[in-house]
């Protein structure tokens, strides 16, 4: 009897010990959803010069995650140009791939920064607008990142820059 009695308190604590390691990644688990679809495309600096028909486009790309998730490693980012003229209208620029071997994993609460200096050679229509207006810029992007399910391609809300 004395024996059965050692043998369910052992048996107890073990369970009890599973349970509470369990408890951070079932948490972190939680998260993982809301963080993929929380993840953000942010351009906080942009700027263009133009020389002739070659526009140089230079700036800031920044991947945030707000969430406190652990385990998302990014692989790839791929990020579009657009310029958005007054009438709403978007014109294709150019796209920048960056990538990350290994992958870069982003931490909770965090950025992924990345610079950039594009020489895009542009047509009549573009330089028109670029000397006449305040241009809007439309960024869009997509990522490949790796997880514990596997390779996921995330595509990212667009993000809009005034031109000053």
């Amino acid at each position: 009897m004395r024996r059965i009695k050692i043998v369910t308190i052992i048996y107890s604590c073990f369970v009890i010990a599973l349970a509470i390691s369990l408890i951070n990644p079932t948490l972190n688990y939680l998260f993982f959803y809301r963080t993929i679809e929380r993840l953000r495309l942010v351009v906080p600096q942009l700027t263009f010069k133009l020389e002739g028909n070659t526009l140089n486009l230079s700036g800031v790309v920044c991947i945030e995650n707000n969430e406190r998730y652990e385990g998302i490693a990014i692989k790839t980012i791929y990020v579009n140009f657009y310029l958005v003229n007054k009438t709403g209208e978007t014109i294709p620029i150019t796209g920048k791939t960056f990538w990350y071997s290994p992958p870069n994993e982003i931490k909770p609460y965090s950025n992924i920064t990345e610079t950039f200096e594009l020489f895009i050679q542009v047509g009549q229509r573009v330089i028109s607008i670029l000397k006449t207006e305040k241009p809007t810029w439309m960024i869009t992007g997509n990522m490949w990142i790796n997880t514990f399910i596997g390779e996921i391609q995330i595509f990212l809300e667009p993000f809009y820059y005034k031109s000053n």
